[in-house]
């Protein structure tokens, strides 16, 4: 027989440290990563910022220099010939040639215009400015310049690139692009083509901004660096927090009772240091990349002015500060003379990345207090000796919970971090570290106008209309959670009634041939549930089973479809009709279990039916009905199959899981889809979490009824 062993027995001091370090570990690794994820985010916003200045500076040139650029109406589809007649496709894939003496007279015509055309001398600046901050050599390079290409289109025609090559040869990439991809709000399109890679984050992609006006188009076109861990990085942040660690080692000098709670301090004291030098240092890498992006403007104007532009400093900055699309601009002003960066303008940017790193960093001081406190008291020893001695029960135990991290707490790890971002629906990039956007989709689901505007505030109203994202014209989460709240408890409510009462039916020994009516109820449940809801729908529909039969008893009138509040409770009803089988085997397998001698007890006493049902039946099947209740309250709230395929996706009726569905699935929706649908998931998931903790309080469920 095998004793219980203490083969680990740490010193009081030698647990501290051990906590101290392990703790300190932990807090460093995760800020390692988390450096390594900013890093690649503000890079993001440093080539959004770059995007932004030629944009606005091409605009700027077309507005003022660009008089001689006439829109000649049809004059690249004249270029082509009719698409009708010769089959030519208007977007670039697979054009025609015209005959060669018409492409001569083309290309003469095309020579003469292009000498009195300013916009042609644009095309040398940007050719300029992509030559020293943007196009790659190699692949070492493309960490340093990513920039690639800029166009500008007047009407249908090249007139500006970077391009020359391009630009003769009157090829248009940033316009054909436009069929791949409009997924962003106003006139900000994003372009991304993934070029795949053997390792999914460590391909090349190429994205392009793109803005359109009237009879302008603007199109920069990028290499976006591939995100990395900066593995050597990471050991050096583990180095620093063995070293910080030795600290603790001041503890001995400290009376033992009261060693963890000053060594809680000291970690604290430790963390808030911390704090400062990280957010100095978001700050600082925020500045940098601004300093960059104010150095491409800055060559910009140089060029343009050596081209004869004759620009304006202080009006062409503040020009080029404007904000185009989705990009937010950085604010340059002028101070003596000097342009100088808007700190103000800045705000928007910080608040993204010191936000984040806020919560961020909160949570992880708050879980390294726990791992230091946990470990101080001796519960690392705890968990070494119990795999000592329980090493074959504990290698299942942790090969179980390596199943579950895979599987569950992965995926939802990785819905948690997608929710931070704006990722497309395409999924085209999954660097999510690019695409980062803090707490924006939050604020937007969780925008409290929503809520002041069904008050009567006109302002909150005018808010929510000029919020970018589409949704606000397709209702609000509010709206929708009401809406899951109501279609939950009413369904909910029809399973108990029903489930238990069939189960009373079915528990009581005079009823013959009870075996066959508990095969016909379980029925609803055993049928898939595309079937029962294409079943409900068509039997309550126009020419249904029930419209004939309110016809008959003269209801000729009558349509479930027209009363939105009779649909509504015809949804709950179907989804009620298809779960109470579930209610309804729990409750009669707790009835059957209940003693013969309590139900003739009962009679004796002369308790009638609900007598005997709310006072002696319900209370003993308590402890197996409250879990399936909870269980069926929660695969209602999130039953897609029934709401989807009854209503056939009706909007006016949707619950929080179709919502969600719609954001990932139907293109008319401009706004950050995954990202915005997973923050909805995360919303749902804390929802039902509050709603099972509160349930489990009011209820006691996990106490014993006797």
């Amino acid at each position: 027989m095998k004793f219980y062993v203490k083969k680990y027995n740490f010193s009081p001091l030698k647990r501290v440290l051990v906590a101290g370090i392990s703790a300190l570990v932990f807090i460093f690794l995760l800020l390692g990563i988390h450096l390594s994820i900013l890093v690649n985010s503000v890079d993001n916003f440093r080539m959004e910022g770059i995007a932004n200045v030629l944009m606005n500076s091409s605009r700027f040139v077309y507005e003022n220099f660009g008089e001689k650029v006439e829109k000649k109406k049809g004059s690249w589809l004249e270029l082509l010939g009719d698409e009708e007649e010769t089959g030519v496709d208007i977007f670039g894939f697979g054009q025609q040639k015209p005959t060669k003496q018409k492409q001569i007279k083309q290309d003469k015509k095309l020579q003469e215009e292009k000498k009195e055309d300013k916009m042609r001398d644009f095309s040398l600046v940007l050719n300029d400015v992509v030559g020293k901050y943007g196009l790659p050599k190699d692949e070492k390079e493309l960490y340093y310049k990513n920039l690639w290409n800029v166009e500008v289109i007047v009407g249908d025609t090249l007139v500006a690139s970077s391009d020359l090559e391009a630009l003769d040869s009157q090829k248009i990439s940033i316009y054909n692009l436009f069929r791949v991809k409009k997924d962003s709000s106003e006139n900000n399109f994003v372009v991304e083509e993934r070029r795949r890679g053997f390792f999914v984050g460590y391909d090349k992609v190429i994205k392009a901004f793109t803005f359109s006006d009237i009879d302008l188009t603007v199109g920069v076109e990028y290499i976006e660096k591939p995100i990395v861990i900066p593995f050597v990085g990471l050991i050096g942040f583990v180095v620093l927090s063995i070293v910080i660690s030795l600290l603790f080692l001041l503890l001995k000098f400290i009376p033992e009772n009261v060693r963890v709670y000053v060594g809680i301090v000291l970690l604290l004291v430790v963390g808030i240091g911390i704090w400062f030098v990280y957010s100095a240092n978001i700050d600082s890498i925020v500045k940098d990349r601004v300093q960059e992006i104010k150095d491409v403007a800055n060559f910009l104007y140089e060029k343009l002015n050596e081209k004869g532009f004759n620009v304006d400093k202080q009006v062409f900055f503040e020009y080029i500060s404007n904000s185009v699309g989705d990009i937010r601009g950085v604010r340059f002003i002028s101070d003596n003379g000097n342009v100088v960066v808007d700190e103000s303008s800045l705000s928007y940017y910080l608040g993204i990345f010191e936000g984040a790193f806020s919560v961020f960093f909160v949570f992880i001081l708050i879980t390294g207090v726990g791992i230091f406190y946990y470990f101080a008291r001796g519960g690392l020893e705890k968990w070494l000796n119990a795999f000592y001695n329980y090493s074959v029960v504990y290698g299942f135990i942790v090969f179980a919970l390596l199943l579950v991290i895979l599987l569950i707490g992965i995926p939802f790890l990785f819905t948690i971090i997608m929710s931070f971002t704006s990722l497309s629906r395409y999924l085209s990039d999954l660097n999510l570290a690019r695409q980062f956007v803090g707490m924006l989709n939050y604020k937007e689901i969780l925008d409290i106008n929503h809520i002041l505007s069904r008050m009567g505030f006109d302002w909150a109203q005018e808010a929510i209309e000029k919020s970018k994202f589409f949704v606000r014209n397709f209702g609000s989460f509010y709206d929708v959670f009401v809406n899951t709240f109501l279609y939950t408890v009413i369904s909910v409510g029809i399973q108990l009634v029903l489930g238990i009462t069939f189960a009373v039916i079915l528990n009581d020994n005079k009823v013959k041939l009870r075996g066959v009516y508990q095969v016909l109820l379980i029925l609803p449940w055993v049928l898939p549930t595309y079937i029962s809801a294409l079943l409900w729908r068509e039997a309550l529909g126009q020419y249904g089973v029930f419209k004939q039969l309110f016809d008959a008893i003269g209801l000729e009138g009558f349509n479930i479809y027209a009363n939105s509040t009779v649909y509504f409770l015809s949804i709950c009803f179907v989804s009620a009709w298809y779960a109470f089988p579930f209610i309804m085997i729990v409750a009669l397998s707790g009835l059957q279990g209940i003693s013969d001698s309590v139900k003739d007890a009962a009679l004796i006493d002369g308790a009638n039916w609900f007598t005997r049902l709310f006072s002696i039946y319900l209370p003993l099947i308590r402890p197996t009905l409250l879990p399936s209740v909870l269980l069926s309250s929660i695969w209602t709230f999130n039953n897609f199959n029934i709401v989807f395929l009854y209503t056939g996706g009706n909007d006016a009726y949707d619950i929080l899981i179709t919502r969600i569905y719609d954001f990932v699935s139907r293109p008319d929706l401009r706004v950050f889809t995954y990202g915005y649908a997973a923050a909805y998931s995360v919303l749902v998931f804390i929802i039902l979490l509050m709603y099972i903790l509160a349930f489990a309080k009011i209820t006691r469920l996990t106490e014993k009824t006797y």
